[in-house]
């Protein structure tokens, strides 16, 4: 077990208790660009939206108490505690530095209140949310430029939600999976209908959501990447669907040859690591990450494209295996009753790169930086978790990934 020597900078952060008259405050960085003026040494070191960003219009007391945030395409929206939604445009880059409160570059505008919703998502052109009831209500942004939200009528008792670039998945109470969106790889898990395994592939969508039905056991964790699934059985075992191409899904039972399949049309088992129960799941564009246990300590691993250091191993090979982060397992901290086991509370991804939140309150991030995701200044790939010191005296309550964004909600 290793001891986990960060504790002490992350000051006062393992009492997590949320108290009511608190306010949380919003960073957002990411999506920058580094753009010097031919003629202007002073741009040499000029990184727009390289470092976190604290969003004013969320500052005040007074005003809304941020849960969430969601990144979509060219904006961002955010959910409060009540549950409304707010919706901004992201900066407009130029060859400029932002200043450190930029809200004149964020217009905040009210999309819906009084919708009691708790988690938002977005496709590539399409917004959903999901309520305390368990309904699932979409923006379809694709056909209108202010379109009206409206309920998905056939999902109901929905648990959890997530998107790829242009499919949609719904977990339920009873542990069921339901998805929807563009199935040309497979990312719907829908039948198969004998469709070759290598290119040409053939398009399918499917308009509405429709069960997948070849999961032996209920599902308790859910999440997409561009163009894959992957899910967790209560079991602790691991199920992928979707595209292949950079071993995502690890390696999976189908095969071509002695290579891995790069499409799955239907759920398959991941060969998961022996004597580890997954209990939570994370994925970015054409990787994946799982959170598991080993009976006495969090472990996390990975597998897929890894040029960008997504799967934090400290090199840049990729794996086709579910291999072990070992940068982020069996962490332990000392308390009044001995050592304890550092838990990760939440993993999110973007398309290069993660952030994690473990339950002492320290927020690590890792992988690829080339629009700023990781808040350094710097350009530089982080092929290893580096642990985000400017909340080390803050309370973080959650952390977010865009395609080329971070976010953290705190407070004080």
């Amino acid at each position: 077990m290793r001891l986990w020597k960060m504790l002490g900078m992350a000051g006062g952060a393992s009492a997590l208790c949320y108290c009511a008259k608190q306010h949380n405050y919003l960073h957002i960085w990411g999506n920058g660009m580094y753009d010097p003026r031919p003629g202007h040494p002073e741009d040499l070191l000029n990184f727009s939206n390289f470092s976190p960003k604290l969003v004013s219009y969320f500052k005040s007391e007074k005003s809304p108490n941020l849960k969430s945030v969601s990144f979509g395409p060219g904006v961002t929206t955010a959910l409060d505690e009540k549950g409304d939604v707010y919706i901004w445009p992201e900066p407009v880059l130029n060859a400029c530095k932002l200043p450190n409160v930029d809200d004149k570059h964020r217009e905040v505008k009210l999309l819906h209140s009084r919708g009691n919703f708790t988690d938002l998502k977005w496709t590539k052109k399409v917004l959903f949310a999901l309520n305390k009831k368990g309904e699932v209500w979409q923006w379809r942004f694709d056909l209108d430029e202010n379109p009206k939200v409206r309920k998905v009528p056939s999902l109901k008792n929905i648990t959890k939600i997530a998107t790829g670039e242009d499919h949609f998945v719904a977990l339920n109470k009873e542990g069921q999976v339901f998805t929807m969106g563009d199935d040309t790889f497979g990312q719907c898990g829908q039948e198969e209908f004998a469709r070759q395994l290598d290119s040409p592939y053939l398009e399918i969508r499917y308009p509405n959501p429709l069960q997948v039905k070849k999961i032996p056991k209920k599902v308790t964790d859910i999440a997409c990447g561009k163009y894959h699934t992957v899910a967790v059985l209560e079991d602790g075992q691991i199920m992928g669907w979707g595209r292949n191409n950079k071993n995502q899904l690890g390696d999976i039972e189908i095969r071509m040859g002695r290579a891995p399949a790069p499409v799955s049309y239907e759920p398959n088992f991941l060969r998961a690591p022996e004597n580890v129960s997954i209990k939570k799941v994370a994925a970015g564009e054409y990787f994946s990450i799982f959170v598991g246990t080993d009976g006495e300590s969090t472990e996390l691993y990975g597998c897929g494209l890894n040029s960008r250091g997504q799967l934090a191993l400290g090199y840049l090979t990729h794996s086709s295996n579910t291999i072990k982060i070992q940068n982020l397992s069996n962490f332990v901290v000392s308390d009044e009753k001995g050592m304890k086991p550092v838990e990760v509370k939440q993993v999110e991804c973007g398309k290069e790169h993660c952030l994690a939140l473990l339950d002492v309150g320290a927020v690590y991030s890792w992988g690829g930086n080339e629009h700023g995701e990781q808040g350094n200044k710097k350009r530089l790939i982080q092929d290893r978790p580096k642990l985000l010191k400017r909340y080390a005296n803050k309370q973080v309550l959650s952390v977010h990934c865009g395609q080329n964004n971070s976010a953290v909600i705190w407070t004080k």
